[in-house]
């Protein structure tokens, strides 16, 4: 995995607003115009109505959660960049993008909601 500052972002439900916490899990990493390569970038993501919280081994962050459509997306910007975090089903892409440089990594895997 390449080393940067972690820009965060959750996931949100269309339902009651409960805690809900998923666990994410990111196989696959892209950076730039590289080929993917094999990723084990984990977070953990913690919803409590709009407010969502990320945790992963770069550290804790605070964000907006909002839905959209079927899915869940979250937008974040931070001084890094923006970063979003789309969850179909299981299905998740996390997107993070520098401006300083111009940069983005996508990254590909799964979050499942923990009891």
């Amino acid at each position: 995995m390449k080393a940067m500052p972690l820009i965060i972002a959750a996931v949100v439900s269309s339902g009651p607003s409960l805690a809900q916490t998923f666990q994410c899990q990111f196989t696959s990493e892209c950076f730039e115009t590289e080929a993917c390569a094999e990723s084990a970038y984990d977070m953990t993501v913690r919803l409590e109505g709009d407010i969502a919280r990320l945790s992963a081994v770069d550290g804790d962050f605070d964000g907006t959660a909002a839905p959209l459509g079927d899915g869940n997306l979250i937008r974040f910007a931070s001084g890094f960049g923006p970063a979003m975090l789309t969850i179909h089903g299981d299905a998740a892409r996390f997107s993070t993008h520098g401006v300083a440089d111009a940069m983005m990594v996508n990254y590909s895997g799964t979050c499942r909601e923990v009891e």
